[in-house]
């Protein structure tokens, strides 16, 4: 079933509105401190392409990751017979209230053919 551009383009803006809302969760790594986290969703066309994140393997495209916010991430993506795609994603400061989010906030490739 082939989905029209609309559709993806109206898939992807739910995503963001709903996947991209920043939380809080307690770490494991000391008593009661706090990381701050940030969902980020990441498509790929075709879909079914890994997703690395600092060389993790963390499933399959379509997938939202829940990343901390303290600091930058290497997301990978990679498919049989498609060019590995890199993205940085990176700290930036939010002026309002100092807070940090991670940048791009939505991770969308067309996989280009190794031919």
């Amino acid at each position: 079933m082939a989905v029209s551009r609309k559709m993806k383009n109206i898939l992807l803006l739910v995503c963001v509105l709903l996947g991209c809302a920043s939380c809080r969760s307690r770490s494991d790594q000391g008593l009661g401190s706090i990381v701050e986290t940030q969902s980020v969703p990441v498509f790929s066309d075709p879909s079914g392409a890994k997703v690395f994140v600092n060389g993790m393997e963390m499933g399959e495209t379509p997938i939202s990751l829940t990343l901390s916010k303290d600091r930058n991430h290497k997301v990978g993506i990679l498919k049989d017979g498609y060019v590995l795609h890199t993205v940085m994603l990176t700290q930036q400061a939010d002026g309002k209230n100092q807070a940090s989010r991670l940048t791009p906030e939505v991770i969308n490739i067309v996989l280009e053919s190794r031919s």
